[in-house]
């Protein structure tokens, strides 16, 4: 019996190839001998390989075909020996032996074109695989080179928004030189503010000095004048006081947007490495940049906007308050004016009087 199908093997032939150990070559070579001795089986390669549980097929045909051939040799030798056997039990013998072999043969063609037909099936599916490979591999590296010039392009264009950064600083430690220039500037016209009232109040005793009659209007119009101006000096310092404190919260909420401006482009350059480790995903990530960036640039147009705004007040301002001392002085120097006038027509009544 060619054991062609795939039926239940023995019990007993199982248990036999279980017991088996060694070269797979000496295993198949026992099982083939226990199969056909004590079962009268003729096992094929891919049942050779089952019952002994592994091995190449290349090795069970090689040992089939080597105990194929050692069993005819002594089936030859015994039927030369056993020549004076009747003829009918010789041909029996040998119509026997040419039976088994012409289905051993068939069997193992039969399994040698369906190995064949599996292997051709196998290489037709890796050809397949390797051209949609191939194909893929040459999309992949499409988007590579698209995704290599979109990075280039943004690699330019985060240089650009730096440099405009960097302008823009330089742009505001300017403003900020300027303020601290225009603010000594302030306090030297304060300065020359209090100089001119101690010239004034000099200017005053003397007055007192030369005429006593007139000590007390003069000391009355030195007090108010005196009152008048610290008025106008405290305002003054209030209003430089206010626009300083008002210039200060500006450059500081102007250093706080210039610092959330400076986070996200930490936070874009971040996206950069992400986008350099993940190509395949590059599109969507570079498009999500580019709003960022636009964002970005609009966020520092409008903090250009506001220095611009905060300049021009400081402008504004500074004009005002020159204006303002310039007033507070010629209503100085005409109130000083005034009073040297009046002393000098007042000195004259007491010699009147005496003549």
């Amino acid at each position: 019996m060619l054991l062609d199908q795939q039926p239940p093997y023995p019990e007993a032939l199982r248990a036999f190839a279980a017991s088996c150990t060694g070269e797979y070559a000496d295993c198949y070579q026992e099982i083939l001998s226990e199969a056909f001795t004590s079962h009268g089986l003729i096992l094929n390669a891919k049942q050779l390989r089952e019952l002994a549980g592994g091995g190449s097929q290349t090795t069970a045909q090689r040992t089939i075909t080597a105990w194929r051939q050692d069993l005819s040799r002594k089936l030859a030798m015994r039927v030369r020996l056993g020549a004076q056997l009747p003829d009918d039990v010789l041909q029996a013998a040998n119509g026997m032996m040419e039976a088994l072999w012409m289905r051993a043969r068939d069997g193992a063609a039969q399994e040698y074109a369906q190995e064949r037909a599996q292997h051709e099936a196998v290489q037709a599916d890796g050809a397949a695989r390797l051209a949609e490979t191939r194909v893929e591999l040459q999309q992949a590296r499409e988007e590579l080179d698209q995704a290599k010039g979109l990075l280039i392009s943004k690699d330019g264009q985060m240089r650009e928004m730096r440099a405009e950064i960097a302008a823009a600083n330089e742009r505001l430690a300017q403003a900020a030189r300027d303020f601290e220039q225009e603010r000594r500037a302030r306090s030297e016209q304060a300065s020359q503010a209090r100089a001119a009232q101690e010239a004034l109040e000099r200017a005053l005793q003397e007055a007192e000095e030369r005429t006593a009659l007139l000590r007390e209007d003069m000391a009355r119009t030195q007090r108010e004048a005196a009152q008048r101006f610290d008025r106008m000096l405290v305002e003054h310092r209030e209003a430089v006081s206010s626009v300083q404190r008002s210039n200060d919260e500006r450059l500081a909420e102007k250093e706080a947007q210039l610092k959330r401006l400076q986070s996200r482009l930490d936070a874009v350059s971040s996206e950069k490495l992400d986008l350099q480790m993940q190509v395949v995903r590059s599109t969507q990530q570079i498009e999500h940049m580019s709003q960022q960036a636009a964002l970005l640039r609009a966020e520092l147009d409008s903090v250009r906007a506001q220095l611009q705004a905060s300049r021009d007040q400081v402008q504004i301002t500074q004009a005002q308050l020159i204006e303002h001392l310039k007033a507070a002085k010629a209503q100085a120097q005409a109130e000083s004016q005034a009073q040297a006038e009046a002393a000098t027509t007042a000195e004259p009544e007491p010699a009147t009087r005496a003549g």
